[in-house]
């Protein structure tokens, strides 16, 4: 009761620190809050500045020294971007992000608080001299003009701790300084801010979980208590009551999360449902059940009812034992039901071949597989060893198995059931569980338990990977439906958007002015600056037709129609036609079985005055060819289809476009689009999966998408087993070194050498293929980038050659900006890649994706590393790794050099935003293919080296056989035809034999000389005492016959004669006795199970009348090699002469015991007698020796022959008016190697 209370008070103790702890820190006065705020964002920025000043001094020191090759001095860059500003020039920018005009960065004080394109910036300036002038930018806030998964907005979480506030530019009570004194901006906080720290946060949680843990070891340990005094059932159900209502009060207060913000346990990062708000709150559910677990699996079969079932009737067991193996099907199923739910309310994507990253939550995520599949592991070991002890005989168990079976085979077929391939899986699993006898080997750690976990490994990972591949199915299905709903869609959001963006910009486009103003020119130029300047490569899946209209509105392009643009808006300008933006008109012809149509009409003017009018038409094309336009461009409520789907649309069961790789035409037929499958779960066929999704009764489009491989399932299943497998290994050696350090019991004493063999050959396999596999796959990987890299590079070869003439062309003035754009245009087309062009001073002359620099995502500025390796130190050639918002891609410089005079005329850029997914997707399959190998390989060799190692040790195992029935006599050798080691073995045992052979005859005289001997001495002593009566006899008659008269001598006659008679006889008894034991035959060599030969001789004593023999047998089988009749002859001899040692004013009591120690069996047989004298211990075994002990004199002697000759050994232990224990050792031997 002592330990309890320490424990309670301890519970106690930590329970108040945290109250009081969290007292304190809700009851701060909330202005110490705000003022606590400001000077911790104050403190976090001016460490920020530190690290400029830091970076600003090497920059000033580097630039007084440096003139030229300004970008390869001060490279690399800083934690923040730097400009160098000369003369209101920027001649050295670190970051081509962004870089500001001067006019936006200039001021008088060295920091400022200022809003720029990009978001707002604290601005450090340091003059240089008096024409340079250093700007550092470091960011507060980011912003774009474009949101997407790549590009989002937020703080600068280095400086601001959390964004409960609002920014303020005129000085206030919570003002921001910069350690000079100068203002930068204002926090605006709210007046109920708390910003509690780490040291706030997590010792009042920490203590109250102790606290927690502490309470639970005082429950812990007083139904530990009620447990031992037998209430097993009552003391587990009221454990589980406890750790289910503390799970409900934790979940009811919100515990831990209302009190400090972890993301674990944050509902934004997975919720699934009311007892799994948060991943935090699903790993702690998972771990108290599987600590549950463990407490049931160790206590669950001391319950009487359990244990009363094993000696049931056979309904009731079959009725237990079916309920048993219902509960482990629902075991299954609940396993499957909770992977796929945490893999559909988690964030990440779980298959490995989408993704290697491993986030922190992933890494949570997959320590919860884990210990899900333990904790399946435990409870259905817990089902199968109570359905083994309940069911031994297959065939008793065969009925119940069929009846649950069909049971859960018909509910696999009811939609959203228990999947097929899930039920076969565990079925086949539940099936080696009872044929191998599986739970009883894990504590009995072998071979087979090794098999065990990997046989769970193995169920868990297929499993998990079947969970994925439905995961991914359901979540491809929900993606397809969402993108049928945009595809049938009347317009198009983001062709919409970008038009009106385009016409703006075309509106006030001063060249497109003069080109209207001058009368006499071409419009077509006009059509072409369209094209290439205003239209991008979304436009790639539409017919482009640009008409420009004069001022009085006629027709000045060949359109192929005359018509005025007062009639053409007249067609398109109605209700039906016009979309949320002004001028801009849809028209869908699905009637005519004709495509989406846009019409754009923009009037150009100038200062009031009407110079004319352009009209874009966008019709659709049939088939859409894909584009490179990036999604870095895509606004988020715009979505794009991923780069593997195709669609197509249909109208009346007619193709109208279709986009994608997908041929439509030639394998999509007729008789598809009639099966209703189609529209429901889609269809597979041709190497994809097709939905059908039906707009209205005219329309309907059909998206497609590659089948998901069965190689992808087996690389989830690969990976998972490898995780499984490192921990089953990691377990193993941990339990190991406890045994080693605590019970000092080194678990390789426990192995057989098979299993020695089995698992170092595993272990052979599994460490050089882990290590191969690192290396191969980082070198591989380097090989592949390096693959890539060249593959980029001479594409900006072929390419850079096409532009080199129009570039020197431009420079020489033979063309102008808008051919040079027309001409790069088209090649980046012809190539589908991304084209810029620079200047040698590092400014953007022209690009094929003119966005990018329009919104701001990258600065009209070339690279400072590509400034510094083509243009300052005359590369060729540059490949960097860039990154905007969180895309990562590859960018290749090529220098543009004159063929002529090798002059450097410019520098072409072209970004491949595909190039870390397209390396990822390589490394993915390089990763999943090592994966399937590894885990083929691996599996194989479970399975070789299991009968590697039965082959390896079937000469020891029949060596040991033969040693195992070696005796004095009648020894047959081995046969091993074979020099090697096996062989030279066999000899020695050979050679052995004969050596033992020669010995036992030797030995058989001897034993014969001595045995005469003794056999004399035995005889003349047991001879020499009837005689000596027998002589005083004679003597005594002789001296009578002299003395006595005729009726005396009559009666003393036959008195002597009686006497003479008596001696014969004991002379007779002593000859019958030595010639019983001279007739005794030899003892049997057979196998027999002890358990049952012990069980029947005690049961002749049961109603035993002069005493009580008390039993205690094992629970498994006992064989052993010997005499079964003489076996049970030497018991009952044993427990005769222990009831007959007793005297007669004690109760006689024998005790049977029968213990399995490792491969040897001990019988103990022990009395309450009064014990055997030291005089006689020595003569206890001899033949014909007779005391009380020894009852008729020879069957100790037998006893002992019949122990030796079977290989064990009888002794016995005895202490005086205490009792004797006899002992009988005998070797252990497996069914198995004597054929039963």
């Amino acid at each position: 009761m002592k330990r309890e209370k320490v424990w309670l008070w301890i519970a106690v103790v930590l329970g108040g620190i945290g109250g009081i702890w969290q007292f304190l820190v809700a009851n701060q006065p909330a202005v110490h809050e705000q003022h606590q705020y400001v000077n911790q964002v104050t403190q976090r920025l001016h460490d920020e500045l530190a690290k400029v000043y830091a970076r600003a001094d090497v920059i000033e020191s580097k630039l007084t020294n440096t003139e030229s090759e300004l970008f390869s001095s001060l490279y690399p860059q800083s934690p923040y971007p730097y400009f160098v500003y000369q003369r209101g020039q920027v001649i050295y920018w670190s970051d081509n992000l962004f870089v500001p005009d001067f006019e936006d960065v200039w001021g008088m004080s060295s920091h400022e608080y200022l809003p720029l394109a990009t978001g707002w910036f604290v601005v450090y300036r340091r003059a240089l001299s008096h024409d340079r002038l250093l700007v550092f930018l470091i960011p507060t806030i980011k912003s774009y003009q474009i949101t997407n998964a790549y590009l989002k907005e937020g703080l600068n979480t280095d400086i601001f701790p959390s964004s409960k506030f609002r920014f303020a530019l005129q000085p206030g009570p919570f003002s921001i300084q910069a350690p000079n004194g100068d203002f930068l901006f204002s926090l605006v906080l709210p007046a109920n801010l708390r910003t509690s720290s780490f040291w706030e946060q997590t010792p009042p949680i920490l203590c109250f979980l102790m606290a927690m843990v502490a309470f639970s070891v005082v429950v812990f340990q007083l139904l530990n208590k009620w447990r031992r005094r037998g209430y097993v059932l009552g003391s587990m159900l009221a454990l589980i009551a406890y750790v289910v209502g503390l799970r409900l009060l934790m979940l009811a207060l919100h515990f831990p999360y209302a009190r400090v913000s972890w993301n674990l346990y944050d509902p934004r990062y997975f919720a699934s449902s009311w007892f799994a708000p948060s991943l935090g709150d699903l790993f702690t559910n998972v771990l108290l059940a599987f600590l549950l677990m463990l407490y049931v699996l160790r206590y669950l079969p001391q319950v009487r009812a359990v244990r009363a079932l094993e000696k049931a009737p056979l309904t009731r067991r079959q009725l237990a034992s079916g309920l048993v193996l219902c509960l482990s099907f629902l075991t299954l199923w609940g396993f499957f039901l909770m992977l796929k739910a945490l893999f559909f309310n988690s964030q990440g994507d779980f298959d490995i071949n989408a993704s290697l990253e491993f986030s922190g939550m992933k890494l949570v995520t997959l320590s919860i597989v884990v210990l899900l599949s333990q904790l399946f592991f435990g409870i259905v070991h817990l089902w199968g060893a109570l359905f083994l002890r309940w069911m031994p005989d297959p065939r008793e168990a065969m009925p119940v198995a069929g009846v649950v079976g069909f049971i859960f085979f018909v509910a696999s077929l009811v939609p959203r059931g228990l999947p097929l391939t899930v039920l076969l899986l565990g079925s086949a699993y539940f099936l080696l569980l009872y044929l191998w006898r599986l739970p009883r080997y894990l504590r009995r750690f072998g071979y087979k338990s090794y098999l065990y976990f990997f046989s769970c490994a193995i169920v868990c990972a297929g499993i998990e990977a079947l969970a994925v591949y439905q995961h991914q199915q359901q979540a491809t299905l929900q993606t397809k439906q969402r993108l049928a709903t945009q595809l049938l869609m009347d317009n198009d959001p983001w062709a919409e958007h970008l038009l009106y963006e385009a016409m703006q910009k075309i509106s006030a486009d001063d060249f497109i002015k003069i080109r209207f103003l001058n009368m006499l020119g071409s419009k077509e130029l006009i059509e072409q600056k369209i094209r290439r300047s205003y239209l991008n490569t979304y436009f790639d899946k539409y017919d482009v037709q640009v008409a420009v209209f004069n001022a009085n509105g006629e027709i000045l392009s060949d359109i192929g129609e005359d018509i005025s643009y007062e009639r053409l808006r007249r067609i398109y300008d109605k209700p039906e036609n016009r979309t949320e933006y002004k001028n801009i008109f849809l028209n869908n012809e699905y009637e005519r079985n004709r495509a989406r149509r846009y019409l754009t009409f923009i009037p150009i003017r100038t200062r009031g005055l009407t110079l004319g009018y352009i009209v874009i038409e966008l019709r659709s094309k049939r088939i859409i060819p894909n584009t490179v336009y990036p999604e870095l461009l895509v606004d988020k409520q715009f979505s794009q289809p991923p780069r593997n789907y195709s669609y197509a649309i249909y109208v009346q069961d007619r193709l109208q476009y279709s986009y994608g790789d997908f041929n439509y035409d030639n394998n999509f037929p007729d008789p598809l689009s009639e099966n209703p499958k189609l529209f429901e779960e889609g269809i597979s066929a041709f190497g994809e999966h097709h939905l059908a999704v039906c707009g209205d009764a005219r329309r309907y489009v059909v998206i497609s998408t590659p089948e998901y491989p069965l190689r992808s399932i087996f690389s989830n299943f690969s990976f998972v087993f490898l995780v499984l497998t490192i921990c089953i290994l990691a377990g193993l050696l941990f339990f190991a070194l406890v045994r080693h350090l605590v019970h000092n019991d080194p678990l390789t004493q426990r192995l057989t050498f098979a299993n020695k063999i089995q698992i170092y050959l595993n272990l052979a396999f599994l460490i050089p293929l882990l290590t191969s596999s690192v290396v191969i796959l980082s070198v591989v990987s380097d090989g592949l980038q390096q693959d890539l890299q060249h593959a980029y590079m001479r594409q900006a070869d072929v390419t850079g050659s096409n532009v080199i003439n129009a570039l020197e062309q431009y420079q020489t003035g033979v063309i102008g900006a808008e051919a040079l754009g027309s001409l790069l245009l088209d090649i980046a087309r012809n190539t589908e890649t991304d084209l810029n062009l620079f200047d040698t001073d590092g400014r953007l002359i022209v690009s094929t994706q003119p966005m990018i620099y329009e919104k701001n995502l990258l600065a009209r500025y070339l690279s400072p590393q590509a400034m510094a390796t083509v243009v300052e130190h005359n590369q060729n050639y540059v490949v960097l790794q860039e990154q905007v918002g969180t895309l990562n891609y590859s960018s290749v410089y090529r220098g543009m050099r004159s063929y002529e005079t090798g002059q450097l005329l410019g520098v072409l850029s072209i970004p491949f935003f595909e190039s870390k997914a397209e390396l990822d997707r390589q490394i993915i399959d390089l990763v999943g293919m090592m994966l399937n190998i590894f885990t083929a390989i691996f599996l194989a060799l479970l399975v070789l080296s299991y009968f590697a190692s039965q082959l390896l040790t079937e000469p020891l195992s029949l060596i040991t056989r033969k040693l195992q029935r070696t005796t004095l006599d009648r020894n047959e050798p081995l046969e091993w035809h074979t020099r090697d080691e096996i062989g030279l073995l066999v000899d020695e045992y050979n050679r052995m034999i004969v050596k033992l052979e020669e010995s036992r005859e030797a030995l058989s005289r001897s034993e014969k000389e001595s045995a005469w001997r003794e056999m004399a001495r035995q005889v003349a002593h047991e001879i020499k005492n009837p005689l000596t009566p027998m002589k005083l006899t004679l003597q005594y008659l002789d001296r009578a016959l002299g003395d006595r008269e005729a009726e005396e001598l009559r009666q003393m006659s036959k008195k002597a004669v009686n006497t003479l008679l008596a001696q014969v006889d004991t002379l007779n008894d002593i000859a019958t006795s030595f010639s019983a034991f001279a007739k005794m035959p030899v003892p049997k060599t057979e196998m027999f199970e002890l358990k049952a030969v012990v069980q029947k001789t005690v049961d002749l004593y049961e109603n035993e009348a002069s005493g009580q023999v008390h039993v205690d047998l094992p629970e498994q089988a006992c064989w052993v090699i010997g005499d079964e009749q003489l076996m049970g002859r030497t018991l009952t001899n044993l427990i005769l002469n222990a009831l007959q040692s007793v005297p007669q004013e004690r109760k006689p009591e024998v005790w049977v015991r029968l213990r399995c120690r490792k491969q040897r069996v001990i019988i103990e047989v022990a009395d309450n007698g009064t014990g055997i004298p030291d005089a006689i211990q020595e003569k206890v075994f001899i033949p014909n020796f007779s005391t009380k002990y020894a009852g008729s004199g020879i069957g100790l002697a037998v006893a002992k022959r019949g122990v030796e000759h079977a290989g064990g050994r009888i002794w016995f232990e005895t202490e005086q008016n205490v009792g004797t224990r006899f002992y009988i050792e005998l070797p252990l031997v497996q069914p198995s190697e004597n054929g039963h």
